[in-house]
């Protein structure tokens, strides 16, 4: 080793140390390695702590892998995390893939609990967003509602839009307070109640090979109801005065 007296540097391993302290191998240590100034990596009560000024970067062979900004945000594939967790992909596979294959057992040891807080802002689910059909959707329990509901909710938008957990935007909605569950109302006051516009399809039964097997038509607001057959054909037809 050396010690370059001019430039007050030290060297273990070297006579000629470019730097405040160089070595020249490997260093070992059951203590701590501090670094001042712009962050440092502690050893400490068995932890790893890597503390920097700005982002913790993580890369290999150069290229950056991950990383935390100064926020607290993770970002991998990513430099700009706009989440907690933020993954970026550009390749065919699957963005996250969680996986449970241990001995364990449980009710369902291979799910993802989603779970929020308690209040009418509790909304908790997964959002869909498709830029090429600039539509949103959104599947869990939506925000700002007092019942318990679970629904299927649609908003079509050219950016991402978290309004979209509103329950107004509901496509399906299931109550757990009744069982009950709507389509095209967020307050199924039946086991299943369909609501829809004046002359639309309504209701279609059909069998496992697709096969028209009857339908039920709404017409005239709820002036009458019509049943049709497999050939498309109007067999019943019933008013809104029961005949």
């Amino acid at each position: 080793g050396g010690i370059n007296y001019a430039s007050g540097n030290v060297g273990i391993g070297t006579s000629s140390p470019g730097s405040k302290l160089q070595v020249q191998g490997d260093i070992r240590t059951n203590t701590q390695v501090i670094f001042t100034g712009a962050g440092n990596i502690i050893n400490s009560s068995n932890n790893l702590d890597i503390n920097s000024v700005n982002n913790s970067l993580f890369s290999i062979g150069g290229s950056e892998k991950m990383r935390i900004n100064s926020v607290g945000n993770v970002s991998i594939g990513t430099t700009s995390a706009e989440a907690r967790l933020h993954i970026a992909h550009n390749d065919g596979g699957v963005a996250a893939k969680f996986v449970h294959s241990g001995p364990g057992t449980g009710y369902a040891p291979g799910s993802i609990l989603l779970q929020a807080g308690q209040g009418t802002s509790r909304g908790q689910g997964i959002y869909h967003y498709n830029t090429e059909a600039d539509e949103n959707w959104f599947t869990g329990v939506p925000y700002s509602v007092t019942s318990r509901k679970w629904i299927v909710a649609n908003k079509p938008s050219t950016t991402f839009d978290l309004d979209t957990a509103q329950l107004s935007h509901a496509l399906i909605t299931i109550d757990s307070d009744t069982s009950n569950v709507g389509i095209g109302t967020t307050s199924p006051s039946t086991k299943l109640e369909v609501i829809s516009a004046a002359n639309e399809e309504g209701i279609a039964i059909k069998d496992s090979s697709g096969n028209l097997k009857y339908k039920i038509r709404q017409f005239g607001g709820n002036s009458y109801s019509t049943f049709w057959d497999s050939t498309n054909t109007e067999k019943v037809k019933i008013t809104s005065g029961g005949s």
